[in-house]
């Protein structure tokens, strides 16, 4: 919202002319930068997903119904999840509307005529991210009302018996019912069709850590409880013994009980395997590195160790001068740096500290610097542990981007 939509419009010729307002910082300006967007021609609001609420009440405040008649949903994928806050906001602003313009079998409700949603990762967990996203583009009327009726219709419960939760997976042909549903308001464009795209090269720099650590890990998987330098280790289920894993793998593992309120400030090393492998990436690269890593512990080591390396702030202050080549190593964090950021102009390499689960982070993380404008060939090296669940995670992530990928095979070909 901040960093990219109003630079980009001033880049092109023909959105030279849009007024782009950011409504993002404190309360009073977000109000005035969203009210000022409503006055004149051509004028434009960006905002982020958590301030969406925010700018419900403010308008409900100054006796305004929603007064924006083209909403676009930058990263669609971030409303993927049907029981989220942000999603059931923007479903009572999209979906009053009329299903069918020829018959008006709906009363309008709220000025919006148009909505596009635009993503890389439209099913990066699933068939059932589809549902909400669409649901927003054309009010239930190809996939449902209800997450309810798109489960029944085209998933199945694979929960063990007697189990208080519920596992859905999709039928043997849900996929291509699903595609066929939503083909005609969904169009495909790949970077190859359109763009003379560099090469991607992807890259595990396998790292061995000690037999001591290897096994107090598989005494962890065994027994859920373990000591790390006289600290308890606790996975409280599999969910955060899997956590646990990654943390051993990266060389450093929280310690003491989940529940405490300062848990994540207490951790304890395990190795400095990664941190050599870091180094020795540093010390034989002349040109800027981005840098990810996943939990605050990899952060606070690797800054230890390398002081020279500079931390993507939350305002993205450091983003001019990455892309003018300033900053020689950028720390970032998937979650923040996953989405909207253009980094193609300050380099071409990326390492990965830390792995992790999300292919929908994942995708849009190696998106930020092998996008349009990138020149030079890109090169993702991923640290990862030999023989440790980091290779499980990274054959995870192969898998769904294929499941994916078919989505878009299918799509692309239909409209082909």
């Amino acid at each position: 919202a901040q960093s990219v939509w109003k630079q980009e419009a001033k880049e092109w010729e023909h959105t030279k002319h849009l007024r782009v307002y950011t409504s993002v910082g404190s309360p009073q300006l977000r109000k005035q930068q969203a009210l000022k967007s409503l006055t004149g021609q051509h004028g434009i609001c960006t905002i982020n997903p958590e301030n969406l609420e925010w700018l419900c009440l403010m308008l409900a405040d100054n006796k305004l119904s929603w007064p924006f008649d083209c909403v676009v949903f930058d990263e669609f994928s971030l409303f993927k999840h049907s029981g989220s806050k942000r999603f059931k906001i923007m479903e009572r602003i999209c979906c009053d509307r009329i299903t069918h313009e020829s018959t008006g079998t709906r009363l309008v409700k709220s000025r919006v005529k148009r909505i596009i949603g635009l993503t890389a990762t439209p099913a990066a967990s699933g068939l059932e991210n589809l549902f909400s996203q669409i649901k927003l583009l054309d009010s239930g009327e190809r996939l449902g009302r209800k997450v309810t009726h798109f489960r029944n219709k085209y998933m199945k419960n694979v929960a063990p018996p007697g189990v208080k939760f519920q596992k859905w997976t999709a039928l043997e042909d849900a996929n291509e019912w699903v595609y066929d549903a939503i083909a005609d308001i969904v169009k495909v464009f790949r970077p190859d069709d359109h763009l003379t795209m560099p090469e991607l090269i992807q890259n595990d720099i396998l790292v061995d850590i000690p037999d001591k650590t290897r096994k107090i890990m598989r005494q962890l998987e065994n027994e859920f409880l373990v000591e790390l330098n006289n600290e308890p280790v606790i996975a409280t289920n599999a969910g955060a013994l899997a956590n646990k894993l990654l943390q051993f793998s990266n060389g450093a593992v929280y310690v003491g009980d989940p529940s405490e309120p300062d848990y994540e400030k207490k951790w304890e090393p395990a190795h400095s395997a990664k941190l050599d492998a870091l180094a020795e990436l540093d010390e034989t690269s002349d040109h800027p590195l981005l840098i990810t890593y996943w939990f605050q512990s990899d952060l606070a080591r690797i800054k230890k160790r390398f002081p020279h390396f500079q931390q993507l702030d939350k305002a993205g202050k450091l983003i001019p001068e990455w892309n003018k080549g300033k900053v020689s190593r950028m720390l970032v964090h998937p979650a923040s740096a996953g989405h909207g950021l253009n980094l193609q102009y300050g380099g071409n390499t990326l390492i990965m500290y830390s792995m992790f689960w999300s292919l929908e982070l994942y995708q849009q993380l190696i998106g930020r610097i092998f996008r349009q404008g990138q020149t030079r060939g890109v090169t993702v090296n991923r640290i990862v542990v030999r023989n440790s669940v980091e290779q499980r995670v990274a054959a995870s992530l192969k898998h769904r981007a294929r499941v994916q990928d078919n989505l878009l095979d299918y799509l692309a070909e239909l409209q082909s």
